[in-house]
């Protein structure tokens, strides 16, 4: 057997590493997802800072008193050195030096305070930024994250939100508060010489043209990296995560190069990013060192002919240190909202993924519809279509009664699982309907659905919380012990979590990997079963469990159909048919045999006879 490992290196299968015998390949990449302009992300996400404008307002606030307490420190330190210093007079000394101690100390406070408030706001909308995205994401199709890279949609996630904070939130605030000090000192510099504040704002330009210069180089920079760390992320994850298949299998020389080869890219990545970060920097000190002599020969000169004092070229030199930074960063704003609108357009990509279906066309509910009791299933020519290859489902109609044991059989790709979607509107059908308790599916709010519908997927999901916390997920309220007690009593759970360490308190672990395969499908079991909805879907359910098992879950499952519930169960155990209300046999996407038993839908477990009826 040859060993192919496949890496979707990048979201949406921007890169493939293949690490087989000939080592690691890497396939072309799509396009890129175009950078959002700093007006964009504005547009996109300033509604999520609704609540925090006034934090942000008043941070902003902070530090523009700030900078006027600084301005007039160095008003302060002009009149101390034509004074104090030039007269070498201890009494003009205390005055001014208390002044400014006063005036230092309020601008440190107001700088904490904006700082702060700066946090308290950014914080605030990272947060709700996450949960935006992660409510978001938990309405797409389930078969479209499984799609992605589950490292990169991570990464996106926590990382890219960071910069769209910085964008939206603190580097809205900052670029603001840098845009009023270069006003501020501009003013206090021009009032102490007009010629050398020309000489200062002359090399504005420049550092605004260099870093112009380097902002269109700086966007595939920054979407490379960002994009290497998001496979780098899912080659880990995806390692870790199949870590008993590796070591069964000798895979880790070919992990190691499949890391190595996602480590490559997003070291030459950075490595890249470095440089043009190292360029920049020395660049801009240059212009400022130019500036600066300029300032000072041209101050000399005016000292000289007394049109300026010692003081006030010190002064002068000291609006200059707090001019140039603001400067700068107005002059890095095309490298920040470059690389931060690269992560923007990440984000808005997967903001931007239809959610599997729509809220019910119709939110109105009536009794009837709301109060619990059996509830049949009316499918009535489904056609899912799938582009590029045959219909999923073609033209099919069912009918289920309310109450009934429906089992669907039929080989893989015979279209049971998407009728399992269909049911709990995971997606809705391309033509046709399905309606339950004679309402099409589509009117039903969802919440409401998907507690009169449940599902037991093949795959036991687990969360790593305790034994009770898993059988309890997705229940209002707590159920309290004797219907978890009678829940895994039904499904099996109850003959093995005696022997468990904390019984139901036991923590699971990550994916339930602290119990066997059979207890983590027994759990899930008696987690749909706790729920009181009148429709239980079971997708494979008895994969794990021994043959007495199956006979005490069947005999569970009669024991719900008795009292109204309705169960369809999907099976490639055609043993189990023999328990059926129906058989539904499906093949390329149609019914190709509906077996309906004569005493359907609700008798006692063995059927003496059946009837055929052969669709098509």
């Amino acid at each position: 057997m040859s060993t192919l490992l496949d890496a979707q290196a990048e979201a949406g299968g921007h890169l493939a590493v293949s690490a087989g015998p000939a080592g690691p390949a890497v396939t072309d990449e799509p396009p890129e997802p175009p950078r959002l302009s700093w007006p964009q992300v504005l547009r996109r996400f300033w509604p999520l800072t609704a609540g925090r404008r006034l934090a942000m307002a008043g941070a902003l606030l902070c530090f523009t008193l700030a900078v006027v307490a600084d301005a007039i420190g160095i008003e302060l330190l002009s009149t101390l050195i034509d004074g104090a210093v030039e007269n070498a007079d201890l009494d003009q000394f205390w005055h001014p030096a208390a002044i400014w101690a006063v005036v230092t100390l309020a601008a440190a406070a107001l700088t904490y305070a904006g700082s702060v408030l700066t946090a308290s706001a950014s914080e605030r909308f990272s947060r709700r930024l996450r949960a935006h995205t992660h409510d978001h994401l938990l309405t797409v199709a389930p078969e479209e994250l499984d799609r992605r890279a589950l490292g990169d949609v991570l990464s996106r996630v926590v990382d890219d939100t960071e910069d769209v904070e910085h964008l939206t939130v603190s580097g809205a605030v900052s670029t603001a508060g840098s845009a009023l000090a270069v006003v501020i000192f501009g003013i206090a510099a021009w009032r102490q010489s007009w010629m050398l504040a020309l000489v200062v704002l002359a090399a504005a330009p420049c550092v605004w043209l260099l870093n112009r210069w380097l902002t269109g180089r700086t966007h595939a920079v920054s979407m490379r990296t960002r994009v290497a760390h998001g496979a780098l992320t899912s080659t880990l994850e995806q390692s870790f995560t199949n870590a008993a298949l590796v070591q069964a299998y000798n895979g880790r020389p070919a992990e190691r190069r499949r890391l190595a080869a996602v480590s490559g890219r997003l070291m030459r990545a950075r490595l890249r990013q470095t440089r043009l970060a190292a360029v920049q920097g020395p660049l801009t000190e240059l212009v400022e060192t130019a500036g600066l002599l300029a300032v000072i020969g041209i101050g000399v000169i005016n000292i000289a002919t007394g049109d300026l004092t010692v003081g006030g070229l010190l002064a002068f030199t000291a609006y200059l240190t707090f001019l140039y930074p603001p400067i700068t960063a107005l002059g890095q704003l095309g490298l920040v909202a470059s690389s931060s609108g690269t992560s923007a357009a990440r984000l808005v990509e997967l903001l931007d993924l239809e959610p599997a279906v729509r809220e019910a066309r119709s939110l109105v509910v009536h009794d009837r519809e709301i109060t619990a009791g059996p509830a049949g299933i009316a499918i009535e020519g489904v056609t899912v279509r799938s582009p590029g290859r045959p219909d999923r489902l073609h033209d099919v109609s069912l009918r289920i009664p309310a109450g009934a044991l429906a089992m669907v059989t039929g080989p893989s790709g015979a279209g049971k699982s998407t009728l399992v979607e269909l049911l709990v509107r995971f997606r809705d059908p391309d033509a046709g309907r399905i309606r339950l308790g004679g309402r099409d599916l589509r009117d039903r709010p969802l919440g409401e659905l998907r507690n009169e519908v449940t599902l037991l997927p093949q795959e036991p999901f687990m969360f790593d919380e305790t034994v009770r916390d898993n059988i309890t997920y997705g229940v209002p309220e707590d159920p309290g012990t004797g219907p978890i007690s009678l829940a895994t009593r039904d499904s099996g759970a109850a003959e093995f979590l005696d022997r468990l360490p904390d019984g139901l308190a036991t923590q699971v672990g990550q994916r339930g990997r602290a119990l066997s395969g059979g207890q983590r499908q027994r759990i899930a079991l008696a987690r749909a079963l706790l729920r009181e909805g009148s429709v239980l879907v079971l997708d494979e359910p008895t994969t794990g469990l021994d043959p007495q098992a199956a006979q005490n879950l069947i005999g569970t499952l009669r024991l719900l159909t008795a009292r109204g519930r309705t169960v369809v169960l999907v099976t490639h155990d055609l043993g189990l048919t023999r328990y059926a209300d129906q058989v539904i046999e499906m093949r390329a996407g149609r019914v190709h045999r509906l077996t309906v038993s004569p005493d359907a839908p609700a008798h006692p477990l063995d059927r003496p006879g059946t009837q055929q009826l052969k669709a098509g």
